[in-house]
């Protein structure tokens, strides 16, 4: 006869296990978040560069991505697990009366939760007022242009939201030790992501490492204090709904008032952090400010004549003449009597060509800090129908164009002249000087458009005020690479058009026109002037020993772009200091073949070798 083991009876589900379980599920589900967040986070170190429909996926310092969904995601959960706790201190309270002081107060942290949700992913916080809030604080000193608005803005309910969160998730969640832990933690994250935001401006200054390190440190701690939070008041509803035991209500009911001597001892640790996190925010806005360090682009579009960036030593400016005085009324500046596109005939004169024209006395007649040089001249004498873009820069913000008109080339510099609000900080100058255009018919519009990239402009009919210069179509994305013109962007995209409100739906209906400049540069610090092609200085005729050194520097430049893996540095940011994770084989080995071709007129050794590691990555990649 055989035994058989003894099977010990299964244990009957009781409240207690099905705590645990939901305990465990949930501690699952918390590491799901919380994986997702890091991971979010380590994908902005890797593809922060990475753009697709105009949108950077995973950088976290953008709007309207994937870490901005999830963060919004994450406030959705916290805000319905705090209609979930209100569910369940009204359903323990009709079993035990007075259990539970004010459960609706529930519902005003539900209420924050979903209010940052939809804040977070329509970017409510930095849109409103962001202007007004940026005009005001400037008036309080140079220090407060430094300072990050919407953090100034909801100061007030930030100060009440902490202190709210603190009295209140302190006293309810005493039913559960973790889950007072974890909402500590949880709202210790959210006061220390407070600084890192507010002194980014500085941190910028430092390198883009700094800077990234920031972004990272707010965005991560921003999502984790959130994570805690959903997981300290879902744990709370846990201990609700299946372990409520006696030895936890006689703890709940210990705790007394809302306002015990833990409570008060967390608002006052919320109000230290919060002093700490002003005060140092307030400091380094106030070192930037002593430093005369770029201001904040919004800054300067919200309040253009009072904010300061850069300066370079005052240069009295003389006034305008009365005949091109601005108009006070917009609507004179796009009357009909304006010189616009259509009245420019034949080509410029041989005398205001780039190469040709004396900008420095020209620019001398608006500033008298410009060497003593007169005006030649033929440029004096100058009366014809002339149209120019003036574009002035403090040398680290994107510069500022205004198009000015009248009858000569000084009569439009003078117009615009009088349109820029960067004048007193102004350090680089460049004049754009329309040499020739050419009408599109409207019937010609509906169909793509292609100019010829990086040397024509494009301008819309007279009203509109809109033309944009060869280099702008580029940058501002309002001509792909190829040169097909995009009609639908051109009102968007500049912030100087006058456009009516139906002028960015597609093609204008009244014609345009394409017109090439003369460009020249102007350095107002040295008073020297450059003659310029496609944006660049015109260098001297080439020759072979030019080219050879040309060719020698770009070697030298392949040479440190070429890894140790043989693997190059494909395309470089320089304003974030940072390689594009992209890549083309193809364009490696050209690139090989050509360092190959280099050294076999150079003979250089490091060229050779750099060559050779390239070679090697590609056979790697051959399949």
């Amino acid at each position: 006869m055989t035994r058989r083991a003894k099977r010990r009876p299964l244990a009957p589900v009781t409240a207690s296990s099905e705590y645990a379980q939901g305990r465990r599920r949930l501690w699952k589900a918390l590491a799901g978040l919380a994986a997702a967040a890091i991971g979010f986070g380590v994908l902005h170190l890797l593809f922060q560069d990475l753009e697709s429909g105009g949108v950077s996926w995973f950088h976290l310092d953008k709007e309207r991505n994937l870490p901005t969904w999830y963060s919004g995601v994450l406030f959705l959960l916290l805000g319905a697990a705090a209609c979930a706790a209100f569910f369940w201190e009204q359903r323990r309270g009709r079993e035990r009366p007075g259990l539970f002081r004010l459960p609706w107060l529930w519902l005003v942290l539900a209420g924050l939760g979903f209010l940052m949700s939809l804040d977070e992913i329509t970017i409510l916080h930095e849109n409103l007022y962001w202007r007004e809030i940026r005009q005001l604080s400037i008036r309080f000193g140079p220090r407060w242009q430094y300072v990050t608005q919407w953090q100034l803005l909801f100061a007030p309910a930030i100060v009440l939201a902490f202190g709210f969160l603190a009295i209140f998730l302190i006293q309810r969640l005493r039913l559960s030790r973790t889950a007072g832990r974890g909402a500590t933690l949880g709202l210790a994250c959210w006061l220390v992501a407070l600084l890192p935001e507010g002194v980014r401006q500085g941190l910028k200054l430092l390198g883009s490492g700094w800077y990234t390190a920031a972004v990272v440190l707010e965005e991560e701690l921003e999502m984790v204090g959130a994570i805690l939070l959903v997981g300290a008041v879902a744990l709370y509803v846990l201990v609700l709904a299946l372990d409520l035991s006696p030895q936890r209500v006689q703890r709940l009911q210990r705790a007394g008032g809302f306002l015990t001597r833990r409570a008060v001892w967390a608002v006052g640790g919320v109000a230290a952090l919060l002093l700490v996190t002003a005060g140092l925010v307030l400091a380094v806005a106030g070192r930037l400010a002593e430093r005369k360090a770029p201001v904040p682009a919004l800054m300067q579009k919200a309040a253009p004549d009072q904010a300061r960036g850069p300066t370079v030593r005052p240069r009295p400016r003389l006034p305008a003449p009365a005949a091109q005085a601005p108009p006070a009324d917009p609507a004179r500046a796009a009357a009909p009597r304006r010189i616009w596109f259509e009245d420019l005939r034949g080509p410029l004169p041989a005398f205001l060509h780039a190469s040709e024209l004396d900008a420095v006395a020209l620019v001398g007649v608006l500033d008298s800090g410009a060497p003593d040089r007169p005006l030649p001249a033929e440029l004096a004498g100058d009366h014809a129908a002339r149209i120019l873009l003036l574009a002035l820069s403090d040398g680290s913000a994107p510069a500022q164009v205004t198009l000015g008109s009248g009858a000569g080339v000084v009569a439009a510099l003078h117009d615009a002249w009088s349109r820029q609000s960067r004048r007193a900080a102004a350090v680089w100058c460049r004049i754009e000087l329309v040499s020739e255009v050419s009408p599109l018919p409207s019937a010609s519009l509906d169909r793509p458009l292609r100019l010829e990239p990086g040397v024509q402009g494009v301008a819309l009919a007279r009203g509109s005020e809109a033309a944009f210069l060869p280099e702008e179509l580029l940058v501002r994305g309002l001509a792909d690479d190829t040169g097909v013109l995009r009609w639908a962007d051109l009102a968007a995209a500049s912030d100087r058009s006058g456009l009516g409100p139906g002028a960015s739906a597609g093609a204008p209906a009244s014609g345009a026109f394409l017109f090439t400049t003369e460009s020249v540069f102007v350095d107002l610090a040295s008073w020297t002037s450059l003659p310029l092609y496609r944006g660049h200085p015109r260098g001297p005729d080439p020759d072979p020993e030019r080219l050879l050194e040309a060719a020698r520097l770009g070697g030298r430049y392949l040479v440190g772009a070429v890894a140790a893996d043989g693997r190059m540095i494909y395309s470089y940011h320089a304003d974030r200091d940072r390689a594009a994770p992209s890549y083309n084989i193809l364009r490696h080995a050209g690139t090989a073949y050509a360092m190959l071709e280099l050294y076999e007129v150079t003979r250089e050794p490091d060229l050779l070798a750099a060559a050779e590691r390239a070679l090697g990555f590609l056979l790697t990649q051959i399949r």
